[in-house]
């Protein structure tokens, strides 16, 4: 039996409620070329006998269980290791996919050997609401640049999250361990190896692509990590670390100038210990310089936001 091009990865845990509907948005896609590769890490509910009854039933279904818990970032490492395909897609297991997914994106990776990944606008919904994501432009193929600035210093629109993209499997990178002074421990949250799964990648290619189509639907509910969370050190810790491995020092100014005011924002107190909040950040280049200039943009900008959003 041949191994299939795309392999779908669907690590999960808890989620009895949700994982049907996940697996059936797998399911329906029109590309055929594909296998699901779910890991549950270790569920205390029906989640890993539902994964049977669809692996028992259905040849592009393979279900594995974890025999403890490894935490999330443990078991995206343990779905990747099991997964056959030369393309890899992570879907959360409260998130969908558009039946359309692979047929738009897999055709990139295939014809484009310049681009390093493929990712495509996303929804963002509840019960009652629906919002779109990570609209960058027109489809197409953008610098390598764009995505790092995006992420580093908020210049783009850019996604945190590799559920709305498509890698090579050779190419993905899960790094779990993120030198910082906060002791923050990245495994237990995945915030910051997702991104990172992104930016280790424009480092090997010239060019990302982009895809303007809602193709990717991201659920936000209580019970999700991100939501009931403040992720933003995790977040800012990794792109610290990434930062300094890189040297990217183009860009360090201006994302100090992002940390200063989103440390401000926590605690006003902060603005007195800022260099002792530096140090935990860093700890290669201990930069800890600023830009004024983008930070008046910045207070510029939320307040022309606040004063629309009152007039309308």
């Amino acid at each position: 039996m041949s191994k299939p091009k795309v392999s779908i990865l669907i690590p999960t845990y808890n989620r009895e409620n949700l994982i049907r509907e996940t697996i059936e948005s797998a399911l329906k896609q029109t590309y055929n070329d594909y296998e699901i590769v779910i890991v549950d890490n270790k569920s205390t509910d029906n989640t890993y006998e539902i994964i049977r009854g669809y692996s028992d039933n259905n040849e592009k279904i393979v279900g594995y269980q974890n025999e403890k818990n490894l935490g999330p970032v443990g078991n995206w490492k343990i779905a990747l290791q099991k997964s056959s395909g030369k393309y890899v897609k992570f879907l959360w297991s409260d998130d969908l996919i558009d039946d359309k997914f692979l047929e738009k994106t897999v055709p990139v990776l295939d014809n484009k050997k310049e681009v390093g990944f493929v990712y495509t606008k996303t929804e963002i919904f509840t019960k009652h609401t629906q919002k779109e994501a990570y609209r960058l432009g027109k489809t197409g193929k953008y610098p390598s640049k764009i995505f790092v600035e995006g992420a580093l210093t908020g210049k783009y629109s850019v996604p945190v999250s590799p559920g709305c993209g498509l890698f090579r499997k050779k190419d993905v990178v899960i790094i779990d361990k993120i030198p910082n002074n906060f002791n923050i421990d990245h495994s237990r949250t995945g915030a910051g190896p997702d991104l990172l799964m992104f930016l280790e990648i424009t480092n090997k290619y010239p060019y990302f692509y982009f895809i303007d189509d809602v193709l990717s639907f991201f659920r936000s509910h209580n019970e999700s990590f991100s939501i009931a969370n403040d992720l933003s050190r995790e977040y800012n810790t990794a792109i610290a670390f990434f930062i300094d491995k890189n040297e990217y020092k183009q860009y360090q100014k201006k994302f100090n100038s992002l940390i200063l005011l989103k440390e401000i924002r926590r605690d006003p107190k902060n603005i007195f210990k800022l260099k002792d909040i530096f140090d935990c950040y860093y700890t290669i280049n201990k930069n800890t310089q600023w830009d004024y200039f983008f930070i008046l943009n910045k207070i510029k900008e939320k307040f022309i936001n606040r004063l629309l959003n009152r007039l309308w």
